[in-house]
């Protein structure tokens, strides 16, 4: 009997020894948890260029807005006229030859010259007269007349496109299906009446400099595709019916002599001379690795617009002569060069 009551004794004791222990580690953590040291770097946040961007897509759609609130109505558009009120209207109307529309209870109209927000304000001016209650006008243009933009090039779609006003360089370039694989860096817009309507200066004479206005095609704007799928070009370029946009086939250069696959290749944007090496095979045994020469058919510099010059995307034959050059390892190549990796005199 005794033996009994002693071990019973010891298991309250275990009990409460577990209770107690498990009380103590329960406040250790709530302690623990409230001591915990704050993190020693600052929680993540957008980086600047993603606010840069999304500010640059915002001020496009305000200039896609501003362009369709100044946009002059003419022959062939169509126009969706919805009139508001406790039976809402929707009618598709066509601007006739002769400029105007017919509504029901306005009848024909002289619409050929107006805006669209003042078409809204005549219609509604009108409806009101005829009716007992004012109604809101709201119109929109469901096909606009025959506009069109010639793009050519290497994309997928060439040919002639239509325009519509709130249309980009990067959605037309879209609508075309898109640059080839074998397209370059390079976009032109041609304007049709002549004049370039902004000074697109490349990214080498952003510094201030005064070269851009010796460019020899001041009607051809030079635009870099790669700023433009960004959002670096400059949204204030107006795309216009007759313009046309043609991207040119990329740059290539030629590598010959002691490498081990000599010929034609594309030239990629920046590439240096150690680059293309390596893109023909590397060296030969007899390589002179210290005596690069290149044959260069012309200077890429501001003057002409820097990466984004014309000269070696054209394929004519150029009329001067190519001059040779000493080359280094890390100097990039230019489009056109022909790279000549000489034999050592061991030979």
């Amino acid at each position: 009997m005794a033996t009994f009551q002693s071990r019973s004794h010891q298991r309250q004791w275990v009990l409460r020894a577990r209770r107690f222990s498990y009380t103590m580690y329960f406040f250790l953590a709530i302690v623990l948890v409230g001591c915990a040291p704050q993190l020693p770097y600052a929680p993540p946040v957008p980086p600047q260029h993603l606010q840069q961007l999304a500010n640059q897509f915002e001020l496009t759609n305000r200039l896609q807005e501003m362009t369709l609130s100044s946009y002059t109505l003419d022959v062939g558009d169509k126009i969706l006229v919805r009139v508001d009120g406790s039976r809402p209207v929707s009618r598709e109307v066509t601007v006739d030859p002769q400029g105007t529309i017919t509504y029901p209870r306005v009848g024909r109209i002289k619409v050929a010259g107006l805006t669209l927000p003042e078409l809204d304000r005549s219609l509604g001016s009108s409806l009101a007269g005829n009716a007992r209650k004012a109604r809101r006008v709201t119109t929109t243009i469901t096909k606009y007349r025959n506009q069109h933009v010639y793009i050519l090039g290497e994309v997928r779609v060439p040919g002639v496109h239509p325009l519509q006003p709130s249309l980009s360089l990067l959605e037309l370039i879209t609508q075309a299906g898109g640059p080839t694989p074998e397209a370059g860096w390079l976009a032109l817009l041609v304007k049709k009446n002549g004049k370039a309507p902004v000074n697109f200066a490349p990214a080498s004479q952003k510094n201030g400099s005064n070269s851009a206005k010796k460019a020899p095609h001041p009607t051809a704007v030079r635009i870099d595709l790669d700023e433009l799928l960004i959002g670096e070009t400059a949204t204030s370029l107006r795309i216009e019916s007759g313009d046309t946009i043609y991207i040119p086939e990329a740059a290539h250069f030629f590598i010959y002599g002691e490498v081990e696959r000599p010929g034609r290749y594309r030239l990629k944007r920046g590439m240096t001379a150690i680059q293309a090496i390596s893109n023909a095979g590397g060296y030969t045994a007899y390589a002179a690795k210290k005596r690069l020469q290149v044959f260069r058919y012309h200077v890429h510099d501001e003057e002409c617009g820097g990466d984004l010059c014309l000269w070696g995307f054209a394929k004519h034959v150029t009329k001067e002569p190519p001059k040779e050059y000493r080359l280094h390892l890390h100097d990039r190549l230019q489009p056109a060069d022909v790279l000549v990796v000489p034999a050592h005199f061991g030979l």
